[in-house]
């Protein structure tokens, strides 16, 4: 039965993954050190009988045969430069033996139990969470290039399996360009999900969770992406926030949360300003944001570890994370896909896991961008349910920026509209909805216009 290469990961047994580790590492060391091609071959049988009754995929068995064959090609290549027959038997034994014991290691632990097992050994948390951050960008990217070859196999009408050097080069540059923007945009997903909380302000205080006055922020070539903003969103409100494409909804957001800094004009969050050159100092653990594409902030290889990345630097203990991280998955209808590999989900069920773990954070700011796009109706519900569960614990402050405006939640009373980079309305929700106002940002055509 075929599989999905990430799969392979992801579906081993479970059981024993330090105890399979050691007896992998015993049967490299012993690999290393006999001399006797017949003691090796022993070896090697062992290891493909155990692989054989335990292995629960094809895979390995198939990467374990094309070793051995590499094994056999180099023994002949050693062959033909006048090695003697027994070097040439010893190499091939050696790498028998050895790709049959790691196939059988990799066909019996998945990713997701040695990772916890680790964990509980003591291994250093920074080496797994980079190791693992580093397996799902893989993933993804592997699925995209995947998604790029199908996409170009259909236009050009070729043959699968006969790809043209042009179209190979294309689906390569367009993934890898595409890889070095979605790990910039990880990088500033680690730094908001990793970031301490700012010294809170004085009881009493009475500040708004967002405030922007004359607020300007420049594109790195130059041009305004906002143009003399101003904004006030108290505490516990939800807003919406639209306009048409590049109106700067998604600018305004990535300022809110202190990823862009203010070219001119004033910014606060939470009774702070927002002047901190450094994007470090203008990140805050209490506000949340979800971006538009959520393979650009995914940072775990299964929802679970994606949820539990952020929890962990938020000082909880293991079991207060994991019960933590649950909640939030049921939540948001994605609790069975808990330990599912993040590439192997749909574009909706990965946008909930990553609700999940804002959500699961608890913060007083929430900032969405298209957060219904690639839902269904029914996660759209349990979407807005678990924002709305969220909002009843605590005073939860929701910036909703979207073109969907017949999908508002209940909650949103307010709307503000963008064009141009500047506000063009802002008030109830009612009027922001109505055709005049729509006209005025562009969302809707101008009867009049020719």
């Amino acid at each position: 039965m075929h599989r999905e290469p990430g799969d392979a990961l992801f579906s081993g047994a479970g059981r024993g993954p330090l105890v399979r580790a050691l007896a992998l590492a015993a049967a490299l060391t012993l690999n290393a050190g006999l001399r006797d091609p017949r003691a090796l071959a022993v070896l090697g049988a062992v290891g493909l009988a155990a692989l054989l009754v335990e292995g629960r995929r094809l895979a390995p068995v198939l990467l374990a045969l094309a070793a051995a064959g590499q094994g056999l090609l180099v023994a002949c290549l050693l062959a033909l430069r006048g090695a003697s027959p027994d070097d040439g038997l010893l190499v091939l034994a050696r790498a028998g033996a050895g790709a049959v014991w790691c196939a059988h290691f990799a066909a019996t632990v998945g990713w997701a139990d040695l990772l916890a097992a680790l964990r509980r050994a003591g291994a250093p948390p920074g080496l797994l969470d980079a190791v693992d951050l580093a397996l799902a960008q893989a993933l993804v990217l592997g699925e995209e290039l995947r998604r790029r070859a199908e996409v170009a196999t259909l236009r050009q009408g070729f043959a699968r399996g006969q790809p043209r050097v042009e179209t190979c080069g294309l689906v390569l540059a367009g993934g890898i360009d595409r890889a070095l923007d979605r790990g910039a945009r990880l990088d500033e997903a680690r730094t908001l999900r990793a970031a301490a909380v700012h010294p809170a302000p004085a009881a009493g205080d009475a500040s708004p969770a967002l405030r922007a006055r004359g607020l300007v922020v420049r594109h790195r070539d130059g041009t305004p992406g906002l143009a003399g903003v101003d904004l006030e969103v108290p505490r516990g409100a939800w807003v919406a926030l639209a306009g048409a494409s590049g109106s700067g909804k998604t600018t305004l957001l990535r300022a809110l949360a202190g990823l862009l800094p203010a070219a001119e004009g004033r910014l606060e969050r939470l009774g702070a300003p927002l002047d901190a050159r450094a994007l470090a100092g203008r990140v805050d653990a209490r506000v949340a944001v979800v971006f538009q594409e959520p393979d650009e902030q995914l940072l775990g290889a299964t929802p679970r570890d994606d949820v539990l990345w952020g929890l962990r630097r938020r000082g909880l203990d293991e079991e207060a994370a994991c019960a933590r991280a649950t909640r939030a998955l049921e939540a948001l209808g994605v609790g069975h896909l808990a330990e599912r590999p993040v590439h192997r989900l749909s574009l909706g069920e990965r946008k909930r896991v990553a609700f999940a773990a804002a959500l699961a954070t608890e913060p007083e700011v929430l900032l969405c961008d298209e957060p219904t796009s690639g839902l269904d109706p029914a996660a759209r519900r349990a979407l807005c349910a678990a924002l709305e569960a969220a909002a009843r614990a605590r005073a939860l402050t929701v910036v909703w920026a979207t073109h969907d405006l017949d999908a508002l939640p209940a909650g949103v009373d307010r709307v503000v509209l963008l064009r141009g980079g500047r506000v063009v309305f802002d008030g109830p929700r009612a009027a922001g909805l109505s055709p005049g106002a729509l006209r005025a940002a562009a969302l809707v055509p101008d009867p009049e216009a020719p």
